[in-house]
């Protein structure tokens, strides 16, 4: 009898569980995908930042744009000897390392990690790359955006919702980022924001575009992308999708002492798939 009593309510928990699963379900929330490109484009950018260290840092990014479901990849050169490529498709992530011959792929914690010693963060590249926020109700009239699988930021309030001069980012551990728009720029018929400064309580620095295309329209004489052309990406820009997402997933090992989540750089393994292999 004691038996019976017990597989009922177990049974009658599980009910529960399934009901309220699906109720959740129901009313959750829908994610909205809000791009800063509407179309297929690549744009190739430069930072200078003063970083958490109080030290000059540097980097070029060559971006390019697709729609979903097709992957965002991210060309992007730290020093003359270490380049990284960053592939999402917002639901795959892989890290390929140029100078370690080595991959990863990321789960949705690690975006957290800075690229190299600048204050960009993964995250940044895969919120513009995806831009998931979720939607807002009808009865809510406001320019704040509340990100869906952002792990670093969790609103960006811009001041406007046409042509934003200012935009503020709130996130994890009361982190604040406030960005200027200094200028907007027509590319290839788009307008973008081409030069902009942002500034956090621990880091600043500044970002601009030196060119943007439509890939339907690319020019080949573009000077960064004869400068790529010669290096190492030269090869690795050719994989965009091969990288998504049949990539064995393989996670490093990282020692005790490592820094905490919000702090940590750039972590890469020393194992290359067969399919980097000529």
């Amino acid at each position: 009898m004691r038996n019976f009593k017990k597989q009922s309510s177990f049974f009658l928990f599980s009910i529960l569980l399934v009901n309220l699963f699906c109720s959740v379900n129901i009313y959750a929330q829908e994610i909205c995908h809000k791009s800063l490109l509407d179309k297929d484009f690549q744009i190739s950018l430069e930072g200078s930042f003063i970083n958490r260290s109080k030290s000059r840092t540097h980097l070029d990014i060559l971006w390019k744009h697709h729609n979903l479901p097709q992957a965002d990849t991210f060309a992007i050169q730290l020093s003359k000897n270490d380049s990284l490529y960053f592939v999402t498709n917002g639901k795959y992530r892989t890290l390929y390392s140029t100078k370690l011959k080595a991959t990863r792929q990321m789960a949705l914690h690690h975006l957290k990690e800075f690229i190299g010693k600048t204050p960009i963060r993964f995250d940044d590249l895969e919120i513009l790359a995806n831009g998931a926020f979720l939607c807002p109700e009808d009865s809510q009239k406001t320019n704040r955006l509340s990100t869906a699988f952002s792990q670093m930021w969790f609103t960006l309030i811009p001041d406007t919702t046409k042509v934003p001069k200012l935009l503020k980012m709130f996130g994890t551990r009361s982190a604040k980022r406030e960005i200027k728009i200094l200028e907007w720029r027509h590319f290839d018929s788009v307008l973008l924001p081409a030069k902009i400064q942002f500034a956090s309580k621990e880091d600043c620095g500044s970002i601009w575009i030196h060119s943007a295309y439509d890939l339907n329209n690319l020019t080949p004489k573009d000077p960064l992308l004869e400068i790529t052309k010669k290096s190492e990406l030269a090869t690795v820009l050719q994989l965009d999708n091969k990288l998504l997402p049949d990539i064995s997933i393989i996670e490093p090992r990282f020692s005790s002492h490592k820094k905490s989540g919000s702090q940590s750089e750039t972590m890469l393994i020393s194992v290359s798939p067969s399919i980097f292999k000529p």
